[in-house]
């Protein structure tokens, strides 16, 4: 059997696993050659792969699959398919399936349009059921119903917002050309994404675009939208400020028009390395726009993988590892003087040698300062060969330090240094 789309092979065969109790997955989709055409696919049911002893899982390494090629006049013919299951099936239970509940495009316009009439949620879905015939006939939980009529909720927003949000962003615009900004709508016209840079991030960006951290983990209180967040960090050690977005869905649609636009606002110029949290979405966003930059998981997953491996290898206990994870707590002393200090208040130099005021030039105020501690306690130290010593290959030195530990008093230390 043909099929004019991979698309509506895999709705073909969803449908068939709803009725015969289990839900079907996209498992792998290979390329011929270097070609980014699709060539062959294969769906599998939700339950195969390995299941992890330690954890709750569904898995039961089932192989019931459906194989398909594509054909050079670009319809998919379905190959082999392995119908047995390892596990029971139970169609009355597809309803609890994600892959299952769906609500049609009739049902959310009606859950919509009586949630902006003022009636409660539990109301509004209890007649979408008794339109249905009952729970049963809905195609989705009252769960699912709830959500959708949250989500609704939060793209919502009046047309004075978003016509203030753009006013704000064009009299910016009008104060500084390099100011972006960039608004997208649904196809109802409503607000969905915005994405707005400052000159000064844009101009940041092209000294410290080898880490960048994108961080979802704000809110928006009023409409409920989440803040996204672009930061990286400068020579001092302080956070500075990338670009920042309002999401409606987090989903790999939004995600791949932020991370498009944000990308060309940067002068097609990726960042070496990002940092982000564990979201799929995201994760399969960054592999399409920014293929070349190494992502990385925040802090919080890289705990979580941390504990996991501890506990994989039973070794909780050794107070080694415990030690080195601690010491990893410990924050480096930060530069606190700003750029302008640096610049304009420079630190005078402590002796006349040449190389002391190159590192004046090239350090921050706050490094140079740590510096010249260094040199400072150099000039209570004598330096002279040691002449007892006569090893091939190695040279030896004596250093003879004054120690000041008060008005009356001193002491001396001698330290013997090899050079190999």
């Amino acid at each position: 059997m043909l099929y004019a789309t991979i698309d509506s092979l895999f709705d073909d065969y969803q449908a068939h696993a709803r009725r015969s109790g289990f839900s079907a997955v996209k498992r792998t989709n290979r390329k011929m050659y270097d070609e980014k055409e699709l060539k062959y696919a294969r769906f599998v049911c939700s339950k195969a792969g390995k299941r992890n002893s330690r954890l709750l899982s569904k898995k039961t390494d089932c192989e019931a699959r459906l194989n398909a090629k594509k054909l050079t006049d670009g319809s998919w013919v379905v190959g082999k398919i392995v119908s047995e299951h390892n596990h029971d099936l139970d169609p009355s239970y597809s309803i609890l399936m994600p892959a299952h509940r769906q609500l049609t495009v009739h049902q959310k316009r009606q859950l919509e349009a009586i949630d902006i009439a003022g009636i409660r949620p539990c109301k509004n879905i209890r007649l979408l059921e008794v339109q249905c015939g009952g729970p049963e006939n809905l195609g989705a939980l009252r769960k699912d119903c709830q959500n959708y009529i949250e989500e609704r909720r939060r793209m919502r927003i009046g047309d004075g917002d978003a016509e203030a949000v753009r006013n704000f962003f064009n009299r910016l615009k009008l104060r500084d050309v390099n100011f972006y900004h960039l608004m997208n709508t649904d196809i109802e016209g409503r607000l969905r994404n915005v994405l707005w840079i400052h000159p000064r991030s844009r101009a940041a960006y092209e000294d410290f675009h080898d880490a960048v951290s994108f961080d979802t983990t704000y809110l928006v209180n009023r409409h409920q939208m989440p803040f996204a967040a672009f930061i990286s960090v400068n020579h001092h050690g302080h956070s500075i400020l990338l670009g920042c977005a309002l999401v409606t869905q987090e989903n790999i649609s939004s995600f791949k028009w932020m991370f498009s636009n944000w990308f060309a606002a940067m002068g097609g110029v990726a960042p070496v390395g990002i940092i982000t949290d564990q979201d799929e979405s995201i994760k399969q966003a960054l592999i399409e726009v920014m293929p070349d930059t190494i992502h990385r998981l925040d802090k919080d997953t890289f705990e979580t993988k941390w504990a996991e491996f501890l506990v994989e290898h039973h070794l909780e206990n050794n107070m080694w590892l415990q030690d080195l994870f601690s010491e990893r707590e410990n924050k480096i002393q930060k530069e606190f003087h700003a750029d302008f200090d640096s610049k304009n208040r420079m630190r005078m130099c402590l002796t006349e040698y040449k190389w002391e005021a190159q590192f004046q030039k090239v350090y921050t105020n706050s490094i140079f300062h740590r510096f010249q501690d260094i040199i400072e306690r150099m000039k209570y130290c004598f330096v002279s060969a040691d002449e007892e010593s006569h090893q091939a290959g190695i040279e030896k030195y004596r250093v003879l330090e004054t120690r000041i530990i008060n008005d009356f008093f001193r002491k001396d230390y001698t330290y013997i240094v090899e050079y190999r």
